[in-house]
């Protein structure tokens, strides 16, 4: 009964060493993977900076959450759970009976989204209203694609949605 104990015990600790060896192996490929296939940014866009000295505090911060709503949106759309009520106005989601139907009309099936970047802005009205423009870096059927889009943002309560993507009002 001892011996069945210890060769127990050994067989447990063969098991936890080389889970431990197996979850390493798959932190550094992960890691790998992040640093071969993470985009290297060559130079900025940039904006002009006299349009960005304009800007005061609030209308910066405003900015920064629309960009994030954006982004949000994109990331949450990878989803199967997706739910695109927090990202978009009542007006536009009323146009569309399910949100696969919405998400069909922002991304073609068969598409990753893999980067969105902000090319522009216009405050429209401070504090209610504003427009990002912006470009999708989407991988589709093996190719990638990048396509120039723009969406109006509104605010809705204290957050911001959008009112407007691309043609879709």
């Amino acid at each position: 009964m001892r011996s069945t104990s210890l060769a127990r015990c050994l067989a447990l600790s063969v098991v936890v060493v080389y889970w431990q060896f197996a979850v390493a192996a798959d932190k550094e490929i992960d890691k790998f993977e992040t640093r071969l296939f993470r985009p290297a940014n060559i130079s900025s866009l940039g904006g002009d900076r006299t349009q960005l000295a304009r800007l005061d505090a609030s209308q910066r911060a405003d900015i920064l959450a629309a960009k994030h709503v954006l982004v949000s949106m994109f990331s949450a759309l990878e989803r199967p759970t997706w739910n695109p009520k927090p990202f978009f106005s009542e007006s536009l989601l009323a146009k569309f009976p399910t949100s696969g139907d919405l998400a069909r009309s922002l991304v073609a099936p068969e598409t990753v989204v893999l980067q969105v970047g902000i090319t522009g802005f216009n405050v429209v009205q401070p504090g209610l209203k504003l427009e990002l423009r912006f470009f999708v870096l989407a991988m589709s059927e093996g190719s990638l694609l990048v396509k120039d889009e723009s969406a109006s943002f509104v605010k809705s309560d204290t957050r911001w949605v959008i009112a407007r993507f691309g043609k879709l009002q």
